[in-house]
């Protein structure tokens, strides 16, 4: 569900009116006056094909930037890192899931188990 735009909004490209947020071009770029970066809804329609190209060699453009930020050696260190803890935690699951299953084991063989817990 799209918010509709409360003021009005002419695109630039195609001079078409845009009444939704969802309508509109974004781009994320950092606000000296705000100090944080934050999108910007551009008064052009996301629609319109030169718009596309653009915002597609925008998206590439990151894609390429992403690339060699993971190929880093501390992304590198930190991903090994991850999936290493990733593993611990796995292994640790895995143990504790094994002795639950080995005492349910104990008290189905258990021959005074009734089906009642008692405390």
């Amino acid at each position: 569900m799209s918010s509709n735009v409360p003021y009005e909004v002419i695109c630039a490209q195609t001079g078409a009116q845009l009444t939704e947020w969802s309508q509109m071009a974004v781009t994320h770029d950092y606000s000296v006056k705000e100090g944080k970066s934050r999108p910007y809804f551009l008064h052009i329609s996301k629609d319109d094909e030169k718009v596309k190209e653009q915002l597609d060699i925008i998206s590439a453009a990151k894609s390429v930037l992403w690339d060699l930020h993971d190929a880093s050696p501390t992304s590198l260190a930190s991903k090994e890192n991850a999936e290493k803890q990733l593993a611990m935690a796995n292994a640790s699951v895995s143990y504790e899931n094994s002795e639950i299953l080995d005492e349910l084991d104990a008290i189905e063989n258990d021959s005074d188990y009734d089906g009642n817990v008692v405390e």
